[in-house]
C-alpha cells in the first residue's frame, strides 16, 4: 500500500487552532498578563527562576551575550556543526567564534576534543543539544568549571529533553531557545532566555521593555501565515496541497524542492528585537500543556526506527547519548548519497528533509562519515506510516 508521509508536522490540535482563530481578528487583544503567564509556565516547567520571551531565538542569544560584565574573554567556543544564525549573533556581539569538533553520530560537541579549544581567551562555551538529544554534559560542564568560563545552552531542538534527570537548559549558566515552526514547542516564531542568574534576567528584561511591541497587523500576519503552514502539514492538507508539486519537483528538479526549505544566511540585526506577542504567548502555554505527550510520540517513532533499521549497514543511525532522555525533534541519518536516497523515498510518497545545518569547520572530516538528512518524525505520523518508512528503507537496502 502506498502511503503519503509529510516531512514534518506543525504541532497544533483543534483546541489550539480554535484559540488562535478566536484571537486572530481581535489583533493582539489577549489579557495583558499572557506573556508573563507563559514565562512563568516555561520557567516552572524547567524548574528555573527566570524566563524572558522574545520574538526570535537569535534575540535570546543576543540578550545573553550582550549582558555586560559576566563574560571575560574575546572568544565563544561553538559546535562546528551548527545553524548559520548562531555565529552571526556571536560576531554581532563582538566575540570571535571558535569552532570545536562534534561527535559524528550524536551531532553534539565532542567532549573528548573540546578542551584544546578552550583557552585564556575563551569567554564561554555554547552547547547545542541537537535533534532532541542532550549533549554529553558531565564532561563539558567539568571543562567549563575547570577553565572558569561560562556555559550557555541552546536546547531549541530538544525542549523537554533531560540529561541524567535534569532538563536541558538547566545544566549551565543560562539557555536560549528558539520557538519557530518545526520545533517541539512552537509559537509561530519566538525565543526565550532561561536562567537562574539575576543579572542575566534583568538585562534580558530591560531589552524587551525598551523595544517596540509588535503591532496587531504584524501579529495577524504571523498567525495567518502560521495557520496556512499548519494546514499544509496536516494529513489531508498535505495530500491535497503540497504533495503533488513536491512529488513532481522531486522527479524533475529536486534542487528546487530543497531550495523551498532553505533559509538564506543573513547578518544579525539587534534592532529587530521585539517582545513576544500576547497571542503567541497564549499559544505557547497550550503547547507546554501538550509538550510531554507529543515528545513521547516522537520518542516512540525514533525507537521504532532505531530498532527496525539497526541491521542496515548502509545507514548510520544516530547515537543515543548515555543519560539522555531524548525528544527527537528530528531523526538524522548518515548515508553515502543523501540526495539520491531522498529522491527514492519521495518517489514512494515519503518526504524527508535535507540537512539544514552547516559544518563551519572540520568539513572534510565531517563529510567522511556520510551525508546527513532527516527522516520524518513527528506526532502527526500514524503507526502505519512509521512501519511504511521502515519497510521502504529495508526494501531499498535489502
Amino acid at each position: 500500500m502506498f502511503h503519503v508521509v509529510a516531512r514534518h508536522n506543525i504541532n497544533l490540535d483543534a483546541a489550539e487552532v480554535a484559540e488562535i482563530l478566536g484571537q486572530l481578528f481581535a489583533g493582539d487583544a489577549i489579557g495583558e498578563d499572557a506573556v508573563a503567564a507563559f514565562e512563568d509556565d516555561f520557567a516552572a516547567y524547567h524548574l528555573a527562576e527566570h524566563t524572558v520571551a522574545f520574538n526570535a531565538g537569535r534575540h535570546a542569544l543576543y540578550a545573553l551575550l550582550s549582558c555586560p560584565g559576566w563574560l571575560k574573554g574575546r572568544e565563544i567556543v561553538l559546535p562546528a556543526y551548527s545553524f548559520h544564525s548562531i555565529p552571526e549573533v556571536v560576531k554581532a556581539c563582538g566575540f570571535t567564534p571558535v569552532f570545536a569538533p562534534c561527535d559524528p553520530l550524536s551531532y553534539a560537541l565532542d567532549p573528548g576534543r573540546l578542551e584544546e579549544f578552550v583557552t585564556e581567551c575563551t569567554a564561554a562555551i555554547l552547547v547545542e543539544h541537537p535533534f532532541g538529544q542532550s549533549a554529553e554534559m558531565d564532561p563539558i560542564c567539568a571543562i567549563a568549571q575547570k577553565q572558569g568560563v561560562a556555559l550557555i545552552e541552546d536546547p531549541s531542538q530538544s525542549i523537554g529533553a533531560k540529561y541524567r534527570g535534569k532538563a536541558v537548559g538547566m545544566l549551565g549558566d543560562a539557555a536560549c531557545f528558539s520557538l519557530v515552526h518545526g520545533k517541539n514547542l512552537m509559537t509561530f516564531g519566538g525565543g526565550v532566555v532561561l536562567t537562574d542568574r539575576e543579572n542575566l534576567y534583568r538585562h534580558a528584561l530591560n531589552l524587551v521593555l525598551s523595544s517596540t511591541p509588535p503591532t496587531g497587523r504584524q501579529v495577524r500576519r504571523l498567525a495567518s501565515s502560521g495557520l496556512r503552514n499548519w494546514l499544509m502539514t496536516t494529513a489531508l492538507g498535505y495530500r491535497v496541497g503540497p504533495f503533488v508539486p513536491f512529488y513532481l519537483l522531486n522527479a524533475f528538479d529536486p534542487r528546487r524542492l530543497d531550495a523551498l526549505f532553505e533559509e538564506a544566511p543573513r547578518l544579525y540585526d539587534p534592532h529587530s528585537l521585539q517582545p513576544l506577542s500576547r497571542l503567541q504567548a497564549a499559544l505557547g502555554r497550550k503547547q507546554l500543556e501538550r509538550l510531554d505527550r507529543r515528545n513521547r510520540r516522537r520518542r516512540e517513532i525514533a525507537e521504532r526506527y532505531l530498532h527496525d533499521l539497526a541491521d542496515l549497514d548502509a545507514l548510520r543511525l544516530p547515537k543515543e547519548v548515555e543519560g539522555s532522555e531524548g525528544t527527537w525533534n528530528s531523526f538524522p541519518l548518515r548515508v553515502p548519497d543523501a540526495r539520491t536516497l531522498r529522491r527514492r523515498l519521495m518517489a514512494r510518497g515519503i518526504d524527508s528533509r535535507a540537512d539544514y545545518m552547516t559544518a563551519f569547520a572540520f568539513a572534510d572530516e565531517w563529510k567522511s562519515y556520510g551525508e546527513v538528512f532527516y527522516l520524518p518524525n513527528h506526532p502527526g505520523m500514524s503507526d502505519a506510516q512509521v512501519e511504511y518508512v521502515c519497510r521502504i528503507l529495508r526494501k531499498i537496502f535489502r
